[in-house]
């Protein structure tokens, strides 16, 4: 799978043994290669996406806004080159936002 073409990727039939690996695929794929996703996985990962950003409950380690209140926490005893990053890490976390309309 490793030396595949993307577009393999997302047409072959790969014969998994762990019901798990193919939804693993998915990801890995939407991640890597968007192009070879259909209009109708383009939707499922946007919804994934959302979901993962936005619900706690969603199995993500931290959302967007748990996120933006930690860089304002961590803005507050930061250095100026911190401070820097830290800008860097909140125009990322918009861009975000507005891409996936949170």
């Amino acid at each position: 799978m490793r030396t595949a073409e993307p577009q393999q990727l997302a047409t072959d039939v790969w014969p998994f043994d762990d019901h798990r690996l193919p939804e693993l695929l998915f990801r890995y794929r939407a991640r890597n290669f968007a192009e070879t996703l259909s209009v109708a996985e383009q939707q499922r990962w946007l919804a994934f996406c959302q979901l993962r950003l936005s619900d706690p409950q969603a199995g993500a380690p931290n959302t967007l806004k748990a996120f933006s209140r930690a860089l304002i926490e961590l803005s507050l005893k930061a250095t100026p080159e911190q401070l820097k990053v830290l800008a860097q890490w909140q125009e990322y976390s918009l861009v975000l936002k507005q891409r996936l309309a949170l």
